[in-house]
């Protein structure tokens, strides 16, 4: 009869913690496209991430949502010299899949990845963001952040967006970091 001796496991399930990011901040859209007015103005943006929650120095995967407003419009035709009207700065709406990484203490994070945006039309680009966090509690964090977004615009210059702002994050309970080995019982 063959000896058994106990197996040991560890648990090499990864699991993921979620967390929803809102911001506040302003931002600047900057194109060699004719436009009048005022290229800054109030930028929202929200972002729901999932990550490692055991290894902390880990891969994010993101959904981003964003708005960039700009200045006051006014309705006066600024002549464009072809009997038409500069038109002013146009409001971007925005949504990004974004992948990237934290560090091991979670403070920083560094996401890039494709854009869609409206801004009079549909554009597609890339967006890049920086977050860092001041943790309050577990599930409780301001962030700071700051963000680039370049989209490619059909008969016109790209449209560039600079921005950066204030927010907080929510996350999901953190799951625990290590599990102790399980003793399986010997199978006779």
């Amino acid at each position: 009869m063959a000896a058994c001796s106990p197996v040991h496991q560890t648990s090499a399930q990864s699991t993921r913690v979620a967390s929803f990011d809102f911001g506040i901040g302003t931002g600047r859209a900057i194109t060699n496209t004719r436009f009048h007015g005022d290229a800054s103005g109030l930028s929202l943006d929200a972002l729901v991430s999932t990550r490692d929650a055991v290894n902390q120095n880990a891969r994010i995967l993101a959904l981003a949502l964003g708005l960039q407003a700009t200045g006051p419009r006014t309705a006066v035709c600024f002549d464009d010299g072809n009997g038409g009207c500069i038109p002013g700065y146009p409001e971007v709406y925005s949504v990004s899949a974004l992948i990237g990484w934290q560090s091991d203490s979670g403070v920083i994070r560094l996401l890039a990845g494709p854009s869609l945006a409206y801004l009079d039309n549909s554009a597609v680009g890339a967006h890049i963001r920086l977050d860092v966090t001041m943790p309050v509690t577990e599930r409780f964090a301001f962030v700071s952040y700051a963000r680039a977004q370049s989209y490619a615009v059909s008969g016109a210059s790209p449209y560039n967006l600079l921005g950066v702002g204030l927010g907080i994050r929510f996350s999901a309970a953190r799951a625990p970091q290590h599990q102790s080995p399980v003793n399986a019982a010997p199978d006779h």
